[in-house]
C-alpha cells in the first residue's frame, strides 16, 4: 500500500472506492425500473450522480432519484437505455459505471 508523507507523517492513503450498477436488464415498456448502486467504500462521504447517457430516439424518459443509491427508470418505449452512475467522494469524482437497460 502507497504511503502519503507530508510533515514527517505518514499517513496510508485509501484506494478509490469501486462501484456496481447491477447487471444489464430486460425489463418491461412502462414498468418502472430502479436501478441501485453499491460500493466497495464504506466511506459516508460517498455520493452517487446518475445520468441517462443514452435512450430510443422516440423515448422523453427521464431518470427519477439521479442523485441517490436507487434511481428509477421509466422506460417509455422499447430499445435501448444506458444509465451511468459515477461516485463523487468529498466533491471528487472516483469512479464510473455504466448498466443497459432494454
Amino acid at each position: 500500500m502507497p504511503l502519503v508523507v507530508g510533515c514527517g507523517d505518514a499517513t496510508p492513503s485509501e484506494a478509490p472506492p469501486q462501484i456496481d450498477a447491477g447487471d444489464d436488464r430486460r425489463v418491461v415498456v412502462c414498468e418502472p425500473v430502479e436501478l441501485t448502486a453499491r460500493s466497495s467504500s464504506e466511506q459516508t462521504t460517498l455520493e452517487f450522480l446518475w445520468t441517462l447517457s443514452a435512450r430510443p430516439a422516440a423515448s422523453v424518459a427521464a431518470l427519477e432519484s439521479v442523485d441517490g443509491f436507487q434511481p428509477t427508470l421509466p422506460p417509455d418505449v422499447a430499445g435501448d437505455y444506458i444509465v451511468s452512475v459515477v461516485a463523487v467522494t468529498q466533491g471528487v469524482r472516483t469512479a464510473a459505471e455504466a448498466v443497459g437497460v432494454s
